[in-house]
């Protein structure tokens, strides 16, 4: 669709009269050019109480006024344009900071008086620049793995946690600290698995996290759960710990 867009501020403006055309609000001369029905156009934002604003001698309307005018127009044009303006228009606005259809839009647009050579170096640009979002899209799934199984490698087992209490000037060791841990409500039972800690110190407060290991118990394959430490909640049950023997 041939419509004018500009970004202004961060806020994104529609030309009217190019809208009114892509909302069916046409008319065509003696020789079978269309134009737009301002006359019409202009009617539809009066009754909407919309006030354009002017740039550059074309008046604009921001996003919430355009969904206004749609609502005013009601024409069979309307829903395939909202669609195209919020799936593809916005969409890569948001993205990019601008809006063009295609690369030969974007140099006519933005470069209107750069001679060959350097039109022909933007194109090579924007396709590497294609090239290289599409396969940031691909990789998400695996940055976003690493980041996780990153943060899993730096948990550390509850035996380690004592070992470090105890280099920070609290002696304690793993059954000790099991125990402390329970009466203070972090740890507990759950599903038959001893030393569990509540849902809390999982989600809201993540100072566990729960590493899954499986072995055969009686000719049965069995899932065991063990509670590994965050580098969260190492600084928490060290807190913890200190404030215990502050009060004791």
């Amino acid at each position: 669709m041939n419509v004018g867009i500009i970004v202004e501020d961060q806020t994104v403006l529609f030309e009217i009269y190019s809208v009114g055309m892509a909302l069916g609000q046409v008319k065509k001369n003696a020789v079978g050019e269309l134009y737009p029905r301002k006359d019409r156009i202009d009617q539809n934002l009066k009754s909407a109480e919309i006030h354009p604003c002017v740039r550059n001698g074309h008046k604009y309307i921001n996003e919430s006024q355009l969904y206004d005018l749609m609502l005013e127009m009601k024409t069979e044009k309307v829903k395939p344009f909202r669609k195209w303006v919020t799936s593809e228009v916005l969409p890569t606005i948001r993205k990019t900071g601008g809006y063009v259809a295609n690369d030969e839009m974007f140099i006519n647009t933005y470069l209107p008086n750069a001679d060959a050579q350097t039109r022909e170096l933007f194109r090579l640009n924007l396709s590497t620049i294609r090239q290289l979002n599409n396969k940031i899209e691909q990789d998400k799934p695996l940055v976003d793995f690493a980041s996780h199984i990153q943060t899993s490698e730096d948990c550390i087992s509850m035996n380690d946690m004592a070992k470090l209490a105890t280099k920070n000037g609290i002696k304690i060791g793993r059954t000790r600290l099991f125990n402390f841990l329970r009466e203070k409500k972090v740890l507990g039972c759950k599903d038959g698995h001893k030393n569990m800690p509540y849902q809390r110190y999982i989600d809201t407060q993540p100072w566990f996290q729960l590493k899954e290991s499986s072995y055969i118990q009686n000719g049965e394959v069995r899932i065991g759960l063990t509670p590994m430490v965050t580098p969260k909640g190492q600084s928490g049950i060290i807190r913890m710990l200190r404030k215990c023997n502050t009060t004791n």
